[in-house]
């Protein structure tokens, strides 16, 4: 899982920022990635004063990587729910020739590549 942070709008309080959970989903058999994101909105001081893992993109500092605020964690989990809970429906929405590949190798196996806590 890679983890990152962006801007709020302008109009909005500079120190509010978006955290952003990414993680890639590799499908090997059809050749592809899915890519899964979660947003976890830190829009009030209360929330970006209790982050103290991510840094806020306007805040002028660089770092972080001190302990999970509630928030952030809350977002994880809901990254972990949706990667547990994570199937594909329909496998003609690939390539058919990708896809014939993937029914004779099992194509309910979906590698998980690169998730490691953040």
């Amino acid at each position: 899982m890679i983890t990152g942070t962006t801007s709020s709008r302008p109009s909005e309080n500079p120190e509010y920022f978006i955290g952003i959970l990414m993680t890639l989903v590799r499908l090997p058999q059809q050749t592809t990635d899915i890519i899964i994101t979660v947003n976890v909105p830190f829009n009030t001081s209360e929330l970006v004063q209790a982050e103290k893992y991510l840094v806020s993109p306007r805040a002028g500092t660089i770092g972080g990587g001190g302990e999970k605020s509630p928030m952030l964690r809350l977002g994880m989990a809901v990254m972990e729910g949706v990667l547990r809970e994570f199937e594909v429906l329909d496998w003609g929405l690939f390539l058919e020739d990708a896809s014939e590949e993937g029914e004779e190798g099992g194509q309910g196996d979906v590698e998980m590549e690169g998730m490691r806590e953040a």
